[in-house]
């Protein structure tokens, strides 16, 4: 062993002789090599103190002892076998005030200590932005703390990442502007509950990947601010990883970064990865950065008053000796497969791809479904299944990592360089840390030595067993492959072939039924479909003949006077919101044909430059007011506009308005909502619940007020299963939810959104049950009651069947199935379908005034609360109403623009679903879209599939799901309607033709939706013909296709 005397000591050593360090993190991965770097290469180093606090029922002086258990201080016991007297731990905690020192300590070390590196942090991405910043932010504020009282203070060396601005492509070795100040970040940490912290944590994170990189660069902040007047200086490391070559190639401890993807991929777990291979992977050797990071310390002293600000070192593997993913994992694989671990359950083969979407679908492949049969393979063994958990735990750390491996930066590294310059050659060998010589290959090949003996802690002597078994594992490997191919083939085959070959072209699957509840999809999926459409206006004789005749099969009684109903309603002034809607439209036209009313006061709102004159036109050009205009011509006079809007204050209405509600009105229903499934969370608050509570504002004023009811719906609390006719306790008040919707912004809300809305799938459900907790706050004792309706759709009788003016709910999806647009979707065929038809649904509506007004004991908490649903008196499943009737219909009345031959699957199998997607809508479209791309035009589909895709996510719960609805109320008020009244307005379900319903119901989507004329219905079955004779064609050209790619495959194999 060489003795060093004291005039043999480097600048780098002389500058270490006698002094005392600080360093937080000592018993991390850097901290580590740091501490066995000192002792060994400074001898005259006087004192080594350590920060380390209590962990996992060991003090600090076991884990002290823990760390020089390690194989990397095996050298270092030989060389200078009495270390250990130089290291003393001082028990502390950089997360709390003041390190959590005791006086004594901080004394010690104000007293002792010359030379700092706060090492310390933590480096888990995905950590809790509360944790992070008490370590990564507090620690090195408290750490300056205890320098500016250190006495013989003269290097102070802060450890952040070469990352910590990875939110910039070009960084420089300087400071960058903080997202917030370090103070400011702590006492917010300070103020908000833990989840709350969660809720905001992607708005404060903004650009930055993960809560370590934001703390990091906080942490520079705070460097810069506390720091001026100390000697101190920033490292910024990249991906530290193994040694290379000191104190023993290949050490490491952790499975961190590149680590873990190694490991993971070593023992056959890991077999694809979100990573561009072209991208450079800025690695560094732990043992070059740690002589880096005890040369920087001296440098430091040397630049003291050379700037304003601190200096800083990148310090990262491009100095002109660069290597990308690529060929790392090229190397590692290579040397990989000559020493694999005895331990590896699968042989390695590894699939780098940089677009996310192909990763998604290969971890699908090659991690999920592989993982699933092997755990079912375990229980049926009555193991415990563990392959799937360790992919779960795989795909977190994939997910957070992804980030780094597909970005790429341009780091300035002159601080770095010039500091290499600048060593003496003695330092050079010692010290050494310069990137640009570096043997990449070597050096992975040392990497992947040092796993397999310090991570897997596989001896040597196994090497050609592992081989052997290695070898097993890809004959095995490469059976099941070629297997799985031969069994991939056979289902695509045989998908094609069902699905082009279904006489009846309504199912591939046998688990039937288009889904339910489909609103904003089918709203997204119809504009789409027909906003580029020429429609055919020139409904024909034919249609207005068959139209007259339908009249007369229905109930166009003029009004009768004398039933209790009408005698409610006699000479009554009503109010309505929402009048211009669906629902309202149809509840106007009824009190207008059915009852003697005085006057309606519709609330309206200018829309599309349209003043409300030009509106209550429009309202009156539909079709659906076409009998009330022949039988009682002058019904316009009693219709009265009032300007307002439900999501103003005091429903924007002026004074002179309101008081002439406020005197005039007795009967009030309150059916203004937003029905957008995916509606902004603040939009949908204003209008549903917000415009519910000015509407009761103004009905408590109301001084003739004999009823109102509030138009809610039967799914408000789809959080229960069995939903009865009384009121649910909800988590949030409306005065809250208001407060949460005007303070945050758009971002901070989404981020929320899942919190705030727990069990219930959406904002519309969501706001309709708060709302429902604004009526009962505000009734006063007033007759007021809420009306629960299903999911209402066309007209049944009056005053046109089949009558419908939107393209929501099912009605989107048989008119999307039957232009042949829409394919499939997932849903449980058995599910019932709760529709009820808006004919029915507005005599319900109207009798729930009468009924509310006669019930004088049921008021506040006990007020009538309405369930109208189809599935207690007319029960009909999706599969029987969407198949076998609607598609049925449709073949009777098919569109004449209909784009494609008309065929549909559904299954409740989320995997089948998924798999029916791709090859029954994605790849069509992108086919399609490719298509218009290459003829000049804007490609679409692809775009429209994707809102078709979120939607669907969002209502699945409604297509998979079947409640228990309570309905007493509404039998109970059917009972005690007299017999005109129950002919007049009909609503009883009972006995209820849905498959008559339905031929009514297509029949309307061909007149009312795309007013086609019932003369085009022989063109419209031409076109289908030939549309079917081109589908067969490509059916075949596709099987051929498929059959002779699968020889073309076979004879390649073969």
């Amino acid at each position: 062993m060489t003795i060093i005397t004291t005039n043999m000591l480097t600048p780098i050593q002389q500058f270490y002789s006698g002094q005392n360090v600080f360093i937080t993190g000592g018993t991390g991965f850097l901290g580590k090599i740091l501490i066995e770097k000192l002792l060994r290469s400074c001898p005259d180093i006087s004192s080594i103190y350590i920060l380390v606090r209590p962990k996992k029922g060991q003090d600090i002086i076991q884990r002290i002892e823990n760390i020089f258990d390690d194989p990397v201080f095996e050298r270092l016991k030989k060389e200078q076998s009495k270390f250990r007297h130089k290291i003393f731990g001082i028990c502390g905690d950089c997360s709390k005030v003041g390190l959590g020192l005791s006086t004594s300590d901080r004394d010690l070390l104000a007293s002792e200590v010359s030379i700092v590196f706060n090492v310390a942090a933590t480096v888990r991405f995905d950590e809790k932005i509360e944790d992070a910043v008490a370590i990564n932010i507090r620690g090195p504020k408290e750490t300056l703390d205890l320098c500016r009282s250190m006495k013989q203070l003269r290097s102070v060396v802060h450890v952040s990442t070469a990352y910590s601005n990875c939110n910039r492509d070009d960084i420089d070795e300087k400071f960058y502007e903080a997202p917030i100040s370090g103070d400011n970040i702590m006492k917010l940490i300070s103020t908000l509950d833990s989840k709350k912290l969660s809720d905001i944590t992607k708005i404060l994170l903004d650009d930055f990947p993960n809560t370590y990189a934001y703390t990091k660069q906080i942490a520079e902040q705070i460097i810069q601010q506390y720091g001026k007047d100390l000697p101190v200086g920033i490292f910024r490391p990249a991906i530290v990883i193994s040694t290379y070559k000191e104190p023993i190639s290949g050490w490491i401890d952790n499975v961190y970064g590149p680590t873990g993807a190694l490991v993971g991929a070593g023992a056959g777990l890991i077999r694809t990865l979100n990573i561009d291979k072209n991208c450079t992977a800025e690695l560094v050797p732990v043992d070059y950065t740690v002589n880096a990071l005890v040369a920087s310390a001296w440098d430091i002293v040397n630049k003291k008053n050379e700037a304003a600000d601190p200096p800083i070192y990148n310090y990262n593997s491009t100095w002109n000796n660069k290597i990308t993913w690529g060929e790392y994992i090229d190397f590692a694989f290579e040397y990989g497969k000559k020493i694999p671990s005895i331990k590896s359950i699968w042989c390695y083969s590894m699939t780098p791809v940089k677009n996310k979407i192909i990763y998604y679908i290969l971890r699908l492949l090659l991690h999920l479904l592989p993982g699933l049969l092997i755990d079912i393979g375990l229980i049926m063994t009555f193991k415990k299944p563990r392959i799937l958990n360790a992919y779960k735990k795989i795909h977190k750390f994939s997910n957070v990592t992804a980030y780094f491996g597909t970005h790429m930066w341009k780091f300035s590294n002159t601080n770095t360089q010039l500091l290499w310059r600048n060593l003496s050659q003695e330092d050079k060998d010692i010290f050494y840390f310069s990137m640009n010589d570096f043997n990449w290959r070597d050096f992975v090949e040392k990497s992947v030595n040092g796993l397999r003996l310090y991570t897997f802690k596989d001896d040597p002597s196994t090497i050609p067993m592992a081989k052997k078994r290695m070898a097993k594992l890809l004959l095995l490997h490469k059976i099941i492959k070629w297997g799985t191919i031969g069994l991939v083939a056979w289902f695509f085959y045989t998908l094609i072939n069902m699905s082009l070959t279904s006489a009846t072209g309504l199912s591939i699957f046998k688990t039937d039924t288009i889904t339910s509840f489909l609103d904003d999809f089918y709203l997204y999926l119809a504009t789409s479909i027909y906003a580029d459409h020429t429609i055919n206006n020139d409904v024909d004789t034919d249609n207005e003949n068959e139209s007259n005749n339908n009249n007369e099969n229905i109930n166009n009684t003029q009004v009768i006077m004398g039933t209790p109903i009408q005698n409610f309603y006699a000479g009554q002034n009503v109010f309505i919101t929402g009048g211009t809607g669906f629902l309202g439209k149809t509840l106007v036209e009824k009190l207008l044909r059915s009852c003697d009313i005085s006057t309606i006061y519709l609330l309206v709102r200018p829309k599309k430059g349209l003043n409300i004159i030009d509106r209550l036109d429009d309202l009156f050009n539909d079709p659906i007011f076409d009998c009330l205009k022949k039988n009682s011509p002058k019904f316009r006079y009693k219709v009265v506009p009032i300007a307002g809007d439900v999501e103003k204050t005091d429903l924007g209405l002026s004074p002179k308005d309101r008081e002439l509600l406020i005197q005039e009105v007795s009967i009030v229903f309150n059916s203004a909502a937003t029905v957008r499934f995916d509606e902004k969370l603040r939009i949908a608050t204003t209008i549903n619940a917000g415009g519910t509570l000015e509407t009761l504002k103004l009905v408590n004023e109301m001084t003739k007020l004999k009823a109102m009811v509030h138009v809610s719906t039967a799914y408000s609390n789809c959080h229960e299963d069995i939903i009865e006719e009384r009121f649910y306790s909800h988590p949030i008040k409306y005065e809250n939810l208001k407060v949460v919707t005007k303070s945050l912004t758009d971002e901070a809300i989404e981020d929320v959104l899942p919190r705030l809305l727990e069990n219930w799938p959406n904002t519309y459900t969501f706001t309709k049950a708060v709302a429902e907790q604004v009526v009962r706050q505000m009734s006063n004792g007033k007759p007021i009651g809420i009306f629960r309706p299903g999911i209402i759709i066309s007209a049944a009788e009056e005053p046109l069947p089949g009558w419908v003016d939107n393209y929501y709910g099912p009605t989107g999806g048989v008119t999307a199935a039957s232009l042949g647009v829409l394919k499939t979707t997932q849903m449980d065929p058995n599910v019932k379908a709760n529709l009820v038809p808006v004919d029915y649904t507005v005599n319900a509506l109207i009798a729930c005034a009468w009924d509310i007004s006669t019930q004088t004991t049921r008021r506040n908490d006990d007020m009538l609360i309405y369930n109208y649903v189809s599935t207690t008196d007319a029960p009909v499943t999706w599969n029987n109403f969407f198949i076998d009737y609607c598609l049925e219909s449709a073949r009777e009345y098919p569109i004449l623009q209909t784009k494609w031959y008309m065929t549909f699957s559904i299954t409740k199998n989320r995997l089948a679903y998924n798999l029916s997607m791709i090859f029954l809508h994605l790849l069509p479209a992108l086919l399609v879209d490719l298509i218009f791309l290459c003829t000049g035009q804007k490609p679409k589909l692809y775009k429209m599939l994707s809102k078709i895709f979120k939607y669907l996510d969002v209502v699945r719960v409604f297509t998979m799901k079947d409640w228990n609805w309570k309905a007493n109320n509404v039998p109970l008020m059917w009972k005690r309607l007299d017999q005109e009244d129950q002919k007049i307005f009909k609503f009883s379900l009972t006995g209820f033709n849905w498959k008559e319903y339905s031929r009514n119901y297509m029949m309307g989507i061909k007149i009312y939706l795309f007013k086609e004329g019932l003369n085009t219905l022989e063109a419209s079955k031409e076109r289908q013909k030939r549309f079917r004779i081109i589908h067969e064609t490509t059916k075949m050209i596709l099987v051929i296709i498929f059959i002779a790619s699968l020889w073309k495959i076979f004879q390649i194999i073969f």
